[in-house]
């Protein structure tokens, strides 16, 4: 595997920009900002999915209300705390 990434034409560019405007002191502190933000990305996605599975699972098991129902418990909720904030 070679040290140094193999990067677009247009992608050395960018770098050497925001090298001389001083945003960044060296192109490994540019490559390991844009990989950080690669892994927040991927652990926002890991979430998500979990979050769906969990969903389908509480589906299979019957943990779940009709979506009429469902509304008609947040209009519920909506409408006690409009009415708390009131008082």
């Amino acid at each position: 595997m070679d040290d140094l990434p193999q990067l677009s034409p247009d992608d050395e560019a960018f770098i050497e920009e925001v090298l001389r405007s001083g945003r960044y002191a060296s192109r490994s502190e540019v490559l390991d900002e844009g990989l950080g933000r690669v892994r927040e990305r991927e652990a926002q996605i890991a979430a998500v999915r979990a979050a769906v599975q969990r969903g389908l699972d509480d589906v299979k098991a019957g943990r779940f209300v009709d979506i009429e129902e469902g509304f008609a418990e947040i209009y519920a909720m909506l409408d006690a705390m409009k009415a708390a904030r009131r008082a």
